[in-house]
């Protein structure tokens, strides 16, 4: 019963007003929106709001202009009616950075290139209809002693997603890459449009957004708060190993010689073959396609073992030690039709198909796990990926109230 009245949410209707905080008239053009959903407006000339959407559980409300400072508001107990924000003026803090971005436009195409990749990402053949519409946004303040980028926006970012049809906007609140050791920090809030003018048909953006649905984070966490996994096509399991030093150490090599072409180049090439003989070339290349893990230990799981349900507060702790291997079966649930032809031709040859498993690990870095709502959205910033799923950028993504039923 807990699960099937989790999904009886009523629709609501968020009303409210905002204004300037020094002349108390109201604002027109804020943009008023749930995070990571397409349920949002903007306010009218005297500064009201007002739109209809479902809650599910915990969720920020993103009040955004680009003359004021953005405002963050929790929305936990369902009070949504006659809300007022009052906001401060944009200060000037972007004066300094913007100086410092006067580079030469072979620099800004290569920041805005690198930008692109990690915010879109480069997942599949999908991306080249996802497009950054408004690249001037941007300024770049990239610091030589410690080789890291930082990089800003002094407006809405906007991408325009063909393939899913959805026009994605996104506040940037923090971008940094640190070309020493690869890391990068990224931190946004974004609001989902359809697109006015669709490139494909609705039934091919329904099939293309169930594609992009299928072995998502979304999809795993709605399967862990649902106890479905093995039905969804995921399995998880224990797991134990040893890492892979050597690539990790000549990975770490190629990517200072990355950092290094960077940071002297207009036009940086960062093919192996540029940077390493022959001999080391082909060395390097077999080292980075070994696994990222020399052996390791396995025993299947389920979810029962891992969570719990807090009534309450209508959410699915997931909560485990050391790591998690989680296996999504592409093959089976991408393409059930072929399968089904495959297996009536191959009927004395049941090994002809061979399923296709996407990976990621998961672990905790810190205590208390993470609460998933029945949308798949958590809060807390505790669980640490890598594989499969944290490699769908924006690019592939979908808002927490997409519904993979809905007929477009």
């Amino acid at each position: 019963m807990f699960f099937v009245s989790t999904y009886c949410f009523a629709q609501v209707k968020i009303t409210g007003r905002i204004i300037d905080e020094k002349t108390n008239e109201g604002i027109r053009g804020v943009s008023v929106y749930l995070n990571n959903s397409t349920y949002g407006t903007e306010t009218n000339e005297n500064g009201d709001f007002a739109f209809n959407c479902i809650l599910t559980g915990k969720t920020s409300l993103i009040i955004s202009h680009v003359s004021y400072e953005r405002k963050v508001y929790l929305i936990e107990d369902g009070k949504v009616e006659n809300l007022s924000f009052s906001l401060k003026p944009q200060t000037n803090n972007l004066s300094e950075v913007i100086i410092k971005s006067k580079h030469n436009k072979a620099n800004l195409t290569k920041w805005i290139n690198l930008f692109s990749e990690n915010l879109i990402g480069v997942y599949d053949h999908s991306i080249s209809k996802c497009k950054l519409k408004n690249p001037e946004a941007l300024y770049f303040d990239y610091d030589k002693t410690e080789n890291d980028l930082k990089i800003y926006a002094k407006e809405t970012i906007v991408i325009e997603n063909a393939f899913l049809n959805y026009k994605i906007k996104i506040d940037l609140d923090q971008f940094e890459y640190n070309f020493n050791n690869n890391e990068i920090i990224f931190k946004y809030f974004v609001f989902y449009e359809e697109l006015p003018t669709r490139m494909f048909s609705g039934s091919q953006i329904r099939k293309n957004r169930k594609m992009a649905y299928e072995g998502s984070t979304m999809h795993f966490m709605r399967a862990v708060f649902k106890n479905n996994l093995e039905t969804e096509g995921f399995e998880i399991y224990k797991y134990t190993a040893v890492r892979n030093l050597e690539k990790e150490r000549v990975g770490g090599i190629i990517r200072r010689k990355m950092a290094d072409a960077y940071a002297k180049e207009e036009f940086p090439d960062v093919t192996l073959s540029r940077f390493f003989k022959s001999d080391t070339l082909r060395y390097y290349q077999g080292i980075m396609k070994q696994d990222e893990f020399l052996k390791f230990n396995v025993s299947k799981a389920t979810a029962s073992e891992f969570t719990m349900k807090n009534r309450r507060t209508r959410t699915v702790n997931f909560n485990f030690a050391d790591t998690l291997l989680v296996r999504y079966d592409k093959t089976k649930f991408n393409n059930e039709e072929k399968l089904a032809a495959a297996s009536e031709n191959n009927k004395d040859k049941p090994n002809m198909i061979k399923p296709v498993y996407l990976k990621t690990y998961l672990y905790f870095f810190k205590e208390g796990g993470i609460n998933i709502e029945n949308n798949g959205h958590y809060a807390e910033l505790s669980l640490f990926m890598y594989g499969d799923m944290p490699e769908r950028r924006i690019g592939i993504s979908l808002p927490y109230d997409y519904n993979p039923d809905k007929v477009l």
